[in-house]
């Protein structure tokens, strides 16, 4: 099997055939016992960029959880990237959330994971996707918390942005984001198809 830049992949399989195993090898946590992985890309904010199901986010201000794992210092007016990270958040459906912290580079005095829902947190790192704007994005089950208009809206910024997506997902409907289908059936036996497209 071989993931190229824009052909999407969707893995799908009941629980427990291996499907975030598979995304832990391919990421490096895990050693492969059979076969090999080449990657031709490197992990990080333009390279590949993992987006679990539910996402990491650091203390510090909104700026930071945007921007994240890239740091930068920013002056008492802001940054050039302003205007970028707002759109990014509209896109994001996460514009009140500007308001409720103050602004982007105000501390806040809670932790991002008790303040906000698991949809938000999703919208979140969906917002930190588009910002970083990685060649290949890997998604596991990065939608679950989100409604599928919400999640069609996501997957198509980020296929309009230029992102290879490999995703894993139960619903029917990521299918039309996607070039390849890879069903994963457990026991090491799984099932590799081309999407036709109406």
């Amino acid at each position: 099997m071989k993931v190229t830049q824009g052909n999407n992949l969707l893995i799908t399989g009941n629980t427990g055939t291996g499907k975030t195993s598979l995304l832990r090898i391919l990421g490096g946590l895990w050693k492969c016992k059979q076969g090999e992985v080449q990657m031709l890309t490197s992990f990080g904010p333009h390279g590949v960029v993992i987006i679990p199901q539910r996402p990491f986010f650091t203390d510090g201000t909104l700026r930071e959880q945007i921007i994240y794992p890239l740091k930068e210092i920013y002056p008492d007016s802001g940054s050039i990237d302003d205007d970028r990270i707002l759109r990014f958040l509209e896109l994001a459906g996460l514009s009140d959330l500007l308001m409720r912290t103050g602004g982007l580079d105000q501390p806040v005095d809670w932790n991002w994971y008790d303040i906000l829902s698991p949809g938000e947190m999703q919208r979140l790192s969906f917002a930190r996707l588009f910002y970083l704007q990685p060649q290949y994005a890997v998604l596991d089950e990065a939608t679950s918390a989100l409604t599928e208009d919400v999640e069609n809206e996501m997957y198509r910024i980020c296929i309009q942005l230029g992102m290879t997506l490999v995703s894993v997902g139960h619903r029917k409907s990521l299918e039309k984001f996607h070039s390849w289908i890879l069903k994963l059936y457990g026991e090491g036996k799984w099932e590799l198809t081309r999407i036709e497209k109406p």
